[in-house]
């Protein structure tokens, strides 16, 4: 009975080894190291751990993180995958990001799921602007203070040059054989800025394409990007009068930093 238990554990490995490289570059059997003390715009690094690879068995991988900019100690990361697939909203109603089920999944289930106590305390609180959708003046509610939060269409052309960039590939667990936004591009994932009326949101489409028009927010095909500001290097200010992240997506350089830790 043991062989057979074993002779089952080291096939399951040898078959998990010999798999064809997928659409994310996972160091499937190193922990999770700490941040490195040098971060510069373009990086990918690793921070917190997410299930990825759907073998729900074993433990959840590192998350990768695509540095966009780093400003003061704090780094604004995206993540290098579409890590999860969720509604935008859950009820047929106006919405905007500050009422949206998304972001309280991402800032509680998420959150409490991706990072440890000790990784929590080097992710800043920062305020999200509500930024409109120019394409259709349509308007995108209050600011918010969030821990994590998705890009709008005005960071996105912030940080961002080419539709390559703007591709995203998906997991293995965020990976859907019925996904119709999903071609060999990659997948289709939110934005947090409204679409072409309150019950919609824009997002980017697999290709790059950035469709402002929308989709309705109950739709669940599309992905999720998360975004953090994370702490960075050994000397990153602890206070918000110290230089916490600033007002992002193209703001006035005169306005103060709003993150609280």
């Amino acid at each position: 009975m043991k062989r057979r238990i074993f002779t089952a554990m080291l096939a399951v490995i040898i078959g998990f080894c010999s798999l064809p490289e997928t659409a994310y570059a996972l160091d499937f059997f190193k922990l999770p190291g700490g941040l490195p003390d040098k971060v510069e715009k373009g990086d990918i690094i690793s921070f917190g751990t997410y299930e990825q690879d759907n073998f729900l068995f074993l433990r959840s991988e590192k998350i990768e993180w695509q540095v966009l900019t780093v400003k003061k100690g704090k780094a604004l990361c995206i993540s290098r995958y579409a890590l999860d697939r969720q509604r935008f909203h859950d009820h047929d109603e106006d919405v905007t990001w500050e009422t949206s089920e998304l972001r309280r999944w991402l800032n509680n289930s998420f959150y409490n799921t991706a990072f440890s106590e000790t990784e929590k305390e080097k992710i800043a609180t920062t305020t999200v602007l509500a930024q409109d959708n120019e394409d259709f003046h349509m308007d995108a509610g209050k600011e918010t203070r969030d821990k994590v939060f998705l890009l709008s269409l005005t960071e996105i052309e912030k940080y961002f040059s080419s539709r390559e960039e703007l591709r995203c590939l998906p997991t293995e667990f965020d990976r859907d054989m019925n996904d119709r936004m999903a071609d060999e591009n990659g997948t289709a994932w939110w934005t947090r800025t409204p679409g072409h009326d309150q019950k919609t949101a824009a997002v980017v489409l697999s290709d790059g394409f950035v469709w402002s028009y929308g989709d309705g927010t109950m739709e669940t095909v599309y992905h999720v990007r998360p975004a953090v500001w994370i702490r960075v290097g050994k000397n990153s200010p602890d206070t918000p009068d110290e230089g916490e992240p600033e007002k992002e997506a193209g703001t006035a350089a005169s306005q103060a930093p709003e993150a609280e830790s």
